[in-house]
């Protein structure tokens, strides 16, 4: 779980691994990345897709995100999205923001914490398949070397090392 997670949501779509170069203008996402490069790093938010008008779908109800832990949302809301990392920033003279952003990972909008002036909302990150593989693979090496002991696995050239 994620907690209290900033949420930006544009028309455009971001895949996880995905890089892109952001020029935020908008006062409530300015106000919002702001917000979030005064914290320490890293600097995570999510992206969800809101339909064109975004600015217009914002505040319409078939968009709302959930209020409670598995309660009603909007029936067009876009809960799973992509958990992004603030990469690089340059601050512009104008007010904008020029961020450079990477897509982590999917993630799923589990509660809305925040509307106004932007969204914020807890959030789960949903793991891909090479992670969960990747993972499962360490279990088994620790389970492993716990069994048999390390001298016992260096013994039989199957060392984690």
């Amino acid at each position: 779980l994620i907690p209290d997670l900033p949420i930006a949501r544009w028309s455009m779509i971001f895949l996880p691994h995905q890089q892109t170069m952001l020029n935020v203008h908008r006062p409530q996402y300015t106000l919002m990345f702001e917000t979030l490069l005064s914290t320490e790093p890293p600097w995570l938010y999510l992206h969800a897709q809101l339909p064109e008008p975004s600015i217009e779908n914002l505040g319409n109800e078939e968009y709302a995100l959930p209020q409670e832990y598995g309660g009603a949302h909007g029936p067009k809301a876009s809960l799973i999205g992509t958990l992004m990392h603030v990469v690089d920033v340059e601050r512009c003279k104008d007010g904008r923001l020029e961020l450079l952003a990477q897509g982590i990972g999917r993630a799923a909008v589990l509660r809305e914490t925040q509307s106004v002036p932007y969204a914020r909302a807890d959030v789960q990150w949903l793991p891909d398949a090479e992670t969960l593989l990747s993972c499962e693979a360490r279990r088994i090496d620790w389970n492993r070397s716990q069994f048999l002991g390390e001298a016992a696995l260096d013994l039989l050239g199957l060392s984690a090392r």
